[in-house]
């Protein structure tokens, strides 16, 4: 379904209030602020401070409620998420975690935006890896544009990596989306040993099935449904073993996505194969552990 601006800004303003709220009293309306505002929260654990983190903080990468973050940052004293927070009140997490912040506040600040997956190139040039973006309303130049929150020029100037990235409006060329990856991939174009995730995969099935899965949460995500790198859909469908009749409707969402970026996927409920996920396994990042929920 194409959205009309009316349509896009409701659904994709959605946010629940928190007690908390006070915290964002003063964020900047500029995007750049609001990413810059959601990495001062979160330490990424791969990040320049990563040597610095305690063993027993790693179990806030499992962390993903806005409401809960804000309750821990209110806890430790923090008045305002744009004052620089100290490092050991700073939650630990990766690019989920700050994307899951950043879109709170472009919400709160009334910024149409969606959650989104991609492979990245600009942070090698030997494998391409996940990383969850933000799509948001540019009302300037009335159009969808991608942004990373969880990535800065500091970051690429420690880790020697030379691009040039406006994070802000990040080119496809350097995050390819989902949709794009797919329809590649089910054309035989794709260099599937250049993408995390699938690099290491022998069997072309295998490599299908594990894109698609990705392509699963990416639309969820669409649909206001958080769903990390690491969650599997377990019902109405396995996941892990997705039918040829699945991919197929993949083909006709990837080509239309292409098509007009500026498209919610509506699930059809009398569809098994576009229904809603409803039962998924989350897996934890570090601890040996899984559980099932019902969304």
């Amino acid at each position: 379904m194409i959205l009309n601006f009316d349509t896009m800004k409701v659904f994709y303003v959605e946010r629940t209030p928190t007690q908390y709220d006070a915290l964002y009293r003063d964020l900047p309306n500029a995007v750049s602020g609001i990413f810059q505002a959601a990495r001062n929260i979160v330490e990424h654990y791969k990040g320049i401070n990563k040597y610095r983190i305690s063993p027993d903080r790693y179990h806030d990468i499992d962390i993903n409620q806005p409401d809960i973050i804000l309750q821990r940052l209110a806890r430790s004293g923090v008045t305002s998420v744009i004052h620089p927070i100290p490092f050991e009140h700073k939650l630990v997490g990766h690019c989920l975690t700050i994307a899951i912040m950043a879109l709170d506040m472009l919400r709160y600040k009334n910024i149409p935006s969606r959650l989104r997956y991609a492979y990245c190139t600009y942070f090698s040039q030997d494998i391409y890896p996940e990383q969850i973006l933000i799509e948001y309303w540019c009302e300037e130049r009335q159009a969808w544009l991608l942004g990373d929150p969880s990535m800065n020029q500091e970051v690429l100037d420690h880790h020697q990596i030379a691009v040039n990235v406006d994070f802000c409006d990040v080119d496809t060329a350097l995050s390819q989306p989902i949709p794009w990856v797919w329809h590649q991939l089910r054309k035989g174009q794709l260099d599937s040993s250049m993408y995390r995730g699938i690099h290491d995969k022998q069997d072309k099935r295998q490599v299908l099935e594990e894109v698609a899965r990705i392509f699963v949460n990416d639309l969820a995500m669409m649909n206001n449904l958080v769903l990390s790198i690491y969650d599997y859909v377990l019902f109405p469908y396995q996941s892990d073993h997705l039918s040829e009749e699945l991919f197929y409707c993949l083909d006709e969402i990837a080509d239309a996505l292409l098509v007009s970026p500026a498209m919610m996927v509506e699930y059809d409920e009398s569809n098994l194969i576009r229904c809603q996920p409803s039962r998924v396994v989350r897996k934890s990042v570090f601890r040996q552990e899984e559980h099932v929920f019902d969304v």
